[in-house]
């Protein structure tokens, strides 16, 4: 059995600023279109718009505090939209409004 490492050099590096987030941004959305193509391919097609339960599901969180959010969150509210009798909400608008409240809590710890 050989004595070298398995992995004999790694480099460390440090991503500066925002490069993280921009990162993870990039493979989140490469990932996404293709597991999208991948479902499309066996007949799989993601909704573009949920009700209140498909939307907290999509957000990870009961229904009933995304009904708390919708009442102190007028960013939120301001999202949704009427078909028919049905209020709904577009997935990527959720993710949009996902991502600014992880942003401004990562500003006020900072």
């Amino acid at each position: 059995m050989s004595s070298e490492p398995l992995l004999p050099w790694v480099a460390v590096v440090r991503l500066s600023g925002g490069v993280p987030e921009q990162l993870e941004d990039i493979v989140t959305k490469a990932v996404v279109r293709a597991m999208e193509a991948q479902l499309a391919k066996i007949g799989i097609v993601q909704p573009a718009a949920v009700k209140a339960k498909g939307a907290a599901a999509h957000l990870g969180i009961s229904r009933s505090h995304f009904y708390v959010l919708l009442d102190s969150d007028p960013d939120l509210a301001s999202l949704a939209f009427t078909l028919g009798r049905s209020r709904l909400w577009i997935l990527t608008d959720l993710d949009n409004w996902a991502r600014a409240k992880q942003c401004a809590g990562k500003k006020e710890t900072a």
